[in-house]
């Protein structure tokens, strides 16, 4: 009777795990490719997947299936979404109820992407049309533009002639006057665009320019940028997508390494309408941002955790335009932070000697008078015993010709400031930056000048630096292509893991009007 029972517990066991291991197995083990766009066919591995057809979603849009099998599927994708990253789900039907979903991440939207052709132009020319090569342009016939500037931006649609995923032949517009030789190239599918400058010369094949950096995703203000503990960070303000997505305006965190972005980092949620400011504190990493009610908040970092986890600091008592940055700088010596910020059109700075424990608001700064942009400081030690602060920023000038006009100003107590130089007309934040042992860096879009009845925005990002020892300012440079300009106002920052700096920029959607952060390495600044 005992053995009786004993076999048949063995063949009860036996008919159980044949049940329940391959549920247990069950799962994706990966997709090929691990990115697309619209037209790419998706294969998932896996196992468990049941020989009912199911569903594939991807995000919260379904993945067309071609092809289903307990270990693999295969799908299309026909639905447009934004780039990014996004969870790829298997949604598999049961006996008798739908199976436990399956997902995989990450799946990335990849918007199109321009690449070289291996030829000296970069590109193909037959004479009377162009063919760029690339990869992910989607198996739908996007849009070609074909950009310049005459004192305003000029925007061409291009006849497309042929589309395919890596190839696109359009013809140049005719419109187009020899005169310009430099212009941008832009391709739209309904995921996103690329960008490449291009040179036209008359009689002669077009020439295929550098990409803008890396970046181009759409933003709400400028993206900046910092190192700290061994990373590098990029802080960016997720567009107002309405009711495409709940997390608007909101504050992203990631790294960048060998080139490349990484996923976004947990920060706590908030949102902003200026751009992130982010600074080292001793061996902490202190982020400011501007809220949308007009306080003004900050959190610290440690490189794995931050102090409040679930929120942010808000600094007591002040505010500001809440679209306006704050400039935040830290004097070692006296262990002082102080943080600049518009009040009431006049310039104002609040300081803690420890740490945030207390927050003390000295009202307005002396010897300026209104301001009109946002201020931008940084702080160097012109001697060991001394500490100097550069602020710039830019005031409302009186007259038919009404321009921010900006200036460089130094103080040693942080409170008390004089003049140093007249920037000219600036549009938004001049921001200033350690650049080197020897030298800092002003960065600044020039010229947003209204005259009686036209607006001209020149909208160029400008780099001067000036040499610590000498104290001497260089000429103005102009980094990027004169067919770019930044409608956010730049910023910069050093990657020593790369040895590169970086210019924080945004250009224009030409189709949608959205803004799209950049950042390019811009040779020849640092020693």
């Amino acid at each position: 009777m005992n053995k009786r029972w004993f076999v048949a517990g063995l063949f009860v066991c036996a008919l159980l795990l044949a049940f329940v291991w391959p549920a247990q197995a069950g799962g994706i083990l990966g997709a090929s490719p691990a990115e697309g766009t619209l037209g790419s066919i998706i294969t998932i591995a896996g196992a468990g997947f049941g020989n009912k057809q199911g569903e594939v979603l991807i995000g919260e849009e379904k993945c067309r299936v071609l092809d289903w099998s307990d270990g693999q599927i295969t799908c299309l994708i026909e639905k447009p979404q934004p780039t990014g990253e996004y969870t790829l789900t298997v949604l598999a039907q049961g006996d008798k109820k739908p199976a436990q979903s399956m997902t995989y991440t990450p799946f990335t939207m990849r918007a199109p992407q321009i690449i070289p052709a291996d030829t000296p132009s970069g590109l193909l020319w037959d004479g009377t049309a162009v063919t760029i090569q690339g990869a992910f342009f989607g198996d739908k016939k996007g849009e070609v533009y074909i950009v310049h500037r005459e004192g305003e931006i000029m925007v061409e649609s291009a006849k497309v002639l042929d589309w395919s995923m890596d190839s696109i032949r359009f013809a140049i517009p005719k419109k187009l006057e020899p005169a310009y030789t430099t212009y941008i190239l832009a391709v739209k599918n309904a995921v996103g665009l690329d960008y490449r400058v291009i040179e036209l010369a008359p009689d002669e094949p077009p020439m295929l320019g550098s990409p803008p950096g890396i970046g181009g995703e759409p933003v709400d203000a400028n993206s900046s940028g910092i190192y700290f503990n061994g990373k590098f960070y990029i802080f960016s303000v997720k567009w107002a997508c309405g009711l495409i997505c709940g997390d608007a305006h909101r504050i992203q965190m990631r790294t960048l390494t060998n080139g490349q972005l990484s996923a976004f980092l947990p920060i706590p949620n908030t949102q902003t309408n200026a751009a992130v400011v982010p600074m080292v504190v001793n061996d902490k990493l202190w982020v400011f941002y501007t809220g949308q009610s007009g306080k003004l908040w900050y959190n610290i970092y440690d490189g794995s955790a931050w102090a409040v986890s679930n929120g942010w600091i808000q600094i007591p008592n002040v505010s500001t335009r809440n679209d306006w940055e704050i400039a935040a700088v830290f004097n070692p010596l006296l262990h002082r932070i102080i943080v600049y910020h518009e009040y009431q059109d006049y310039l104002n700075m609040v300081y803690t000697d420890n740490y945030g424990a207390d927050w003390i608001d000295m009202g307005k700064v002396v010897g300026f008078g209104t301001i009109s942009t946002p201020p931008g400081a940084m702080i160097y030690p012109e001697t060991p015993a001394f500490y100097k602060v550069m602020l710039a920023v830019g005031d409302s000038t009186p007259a038919l010709v009404k321009a921010h006009q900006g200036h460089v100003y130094q103080s040693y107590d942080g409170g008390g400031f004089s003049k140093v130089l007249d920037i000219g007309p600036v549009w938004g934040r001049p921001f200033l930056m350690d650049l080197s042992a020897d030298s800092i860096a002003l960065i600044y879009v020039k010229d947003w000048c209204y005259y009686a009845a036209t607006a001209l925005y020149d909208g160029d990002p400008q780099i001067r630096k000036m040499n610590k020892v000498t104290r001497q300012w260089q000429a103005p440079i102009t980094p990027l292509p004169v067919a770019y300009e930044s409608w956010y106002p730049p910023s910069g920052a050093v990657n020593p893991l790369d040895g590169k700096f970086y210019l924080f920029w945004s250009t224009i959607n030409y189709s949608t009007e959205l803004k799209d952060w950049w950042m390019t390495a811009i040779p020849n600044l640092l020693p």
